[in-house]
Parts: structure tokens; C-alpha cells; sequence
């Protein structure tokens, strides 16, 4: 049986080092000015009553991808252990991926000119090794594993937070298939700028059930992708976070 694999992320034991955001760069030959994966700081209250939190930034892997339902040429897709990746060979550049990520994970590539993003190091995976943030960080903020061993950790930790962080809860993306990348968040979603219920928009429900069927029919794939594209209010090159 192939495992799927999962990340957990503690933002209960995450110290904002940067080790991770580095390792990732060095690993991956990520292009100077740009991020696979980052450290994002939140504040919260008035001094001296104040709380700080970090939260590591970069793809989720969903199991259910709303970038790759949107993806027309199939450039976007899962690995059978849950990876998301992109396949650059088939990489039209349409930026629909990045419109549809409701966690703003990617970034265009300023050599490829192509959407680039985090992809749990398969490399290091297909060589029997961990990612290489998992590896380094010395927080034990980053834990990998199988998804199942994730959730039961991820829910321990929370248990064992409760007490001094009463909003403590496991961020796992059930509305999206389960998330691949998960967080045992200190609060709310929302205070660590993440969807409260993530789940798949209900323009790519409508696009995956009824319309794309409808636009090969009419016309094959390129009445496909202008559909898409006025459903995605598609202007400009779209911008992400990371």
C-alpha cells in the first residue's frame, strides 16, 4: 500500500529561526528574492497584554488541489503518496493555479517564468530521506510522517497545549480533502491568516462538474480556458505571497 505522506507544522514550538526558510533555498536552488517556504510573524493585543505567533508559509498539498482541477493542460498534479507538483513540460503559464490556491502557495519563477512552489522535497522523498526543512529544524517544530501519524501527533500536541492555549486546535483542510501540510495552530485560523473552513471555491465546482464538460463539447480546450478565466477574473499577472 503506497503511504501518503504529511507534514505537521507546530506553531506552539515554532521559534521564527528561519532554518527552515533557508534549508529550503539552499536545497532547493530557490532564486534569490523569492520563497518555497517562509516564516510569517502575527501579533495580536495591546501592550502589555500582547501575543506573538509564526507560522510556516508554503503549499499545503490538499488532497483535493483545487490548482490542480483548474489546470488545464494536467501540469498540475498528485504523486500517489499526495504530493502536489508541476510538470513544467506541460506548463502553458495561464496562472489559473495560482488564482485558485486558496492559501496563495505559489510564486512565478523569474527564469522559467512559470509557476514555482514547494514540493515536499520529492527528491529527498524518492531517496528514502525527509524534507529538508523537516530535517534541520531543531525546534522539532516540523514533523513528517504518514498523514494518519500526523493527525494522531497533531492531536496530542494539541491536547497537551489546551491548558496555557485554550484556542489551541489541529488545522487538517478536511473541506479540501485533507491537507497534506497540517498545523497545530496556538489560535484561530484566522489570526494565522488561514481560511477558518478551507474548501474547494464554488467556481471550481461548478468548472470541474458542469462547465468544463460543457466546453470541450463547444469547443475543445480553449473555450474551456476562457471560461475559466472570466470565472477567475483574470487581469493581470496574478501576485502570491510566498
Amino acid at each position: 500500500m503506497i503511504r501518503r505522506y504529511s507534514m505537521l507544522i507546530d506553531t506552539f514550538r515554532c521559534l521564527s529561526c528561519n532554518s527552515c526558510t533557508v534549508e529550503c533555498k539552499r536545497e532547493n536552488n530557490v532564486p534569490f528574492g523569492f520563497f518555497r517556504t517562509r516564516i510569517d510573524t502575527f501579533e495580536a493585543g495591546k501592550y502589555p497584554d500582547t501575543f506573538m505567533g509564526f507560522k510556516k508559509a508554503a503549499c499545503l498539498h490538499c488532497g483535493d488541489a483545487p490548482c490542480v482541477v483548474v489546470c488545464p493542460t494536467g501540469a498540475s498534479y498528485k504523486t500517489e503518496s499526495g504530493v502536489t507538483l508541476v510538470d513544467e513540460s506541460k506548463c502553458i503559464k495561464c496562472g489559473y493555479c495560482m488564482y485558485a490556491c486558496p492559501f496563495d502557495a505559489r510564486y512565478w519563477h523569474p527564469v522559467s517564468k512559470k509557476p514555482d512552489k514547494c514540493t515536499l522535497c520529492i527528491h529527498r522523498l524518492d531517496a528514502g530521506q525527509k524534507p529538508s526543512c523537516a530535517e534541520k529544524c531543531f525546534a522539532v517544530a516540523i514533523l513528517f510522517g504518514e498523514w494518519e501519524d500526523m493527525v494522531i501527533e497533531g492531536e496530542r500536541r494539541v491536547a497537551s497545549i489546551k491548558k496555557k492555549m485554550p484556542e489551541a486546535n489541529l488545522y487538517k483542510g478536511d473541506g479540501l480533502g485533507g491537507l497534506g501540510v497540517m498545523f497545530v495552530l496556538t489560535k484561530s485560523p484566522v489570526f494565522f491568516d488561514l481560511p477558518e473552513r478551507p474548501e474547494m471555491p464554488t467556481s471550481i465546482v461548478a468548472w470541474q462538474k458542469v462547465i468544463r464538460p460543457l466546453a470541450y463539447i463547444a469547443g475543445g480546450a480553449t473555450v474551456a480556458g476562457l471560461i475559466i478565466s472570466f470565472l477567475a477574473n483574470l487581469g493581470k499577472e496574478p501576485e502570491a505571497k510566498i
